[in-house]
């Protein structure tokens, strides 16, 4: 009984671990504006494509959201700083 518990917190916890929050974005010759509005529209972008994927509602939603935003951020030439 123990054992499948243990295997889903470490499961857990390696998800935050490898989608952790970077502490800085930036790109050069970008605003602190700038970012804040590539990143909400990457953010929005992210959240649209999880529904579409099915993903509303999921537990695990946040994770992908996350990803999918990180990935967007860094197409528009953005560094992230952890």
């Amino acid at each position: 009984m123990k054992k499948p518990l243990i295997v889903i917190l470490s499961c857990l916890i390696m998800a935050c671990t490898t989608y952790a929050t970077p502490k800085q974005w930036t790109k050069p010759g970008a605003t602190s504006d700038q970012f804040s509005r590539d990143s909400l529209t990457c953010r929005q972008a992210a959240m649209q494509e999880a529904a579409l994927n099915g993903l509303s509602g999921n537990m695990f939603v946040e994770v992908q959201v996350t990803r999918l935003t990180k990935e967007c951020l860094h197409s528009l030439g953005y560094t992230a700083t952890y």
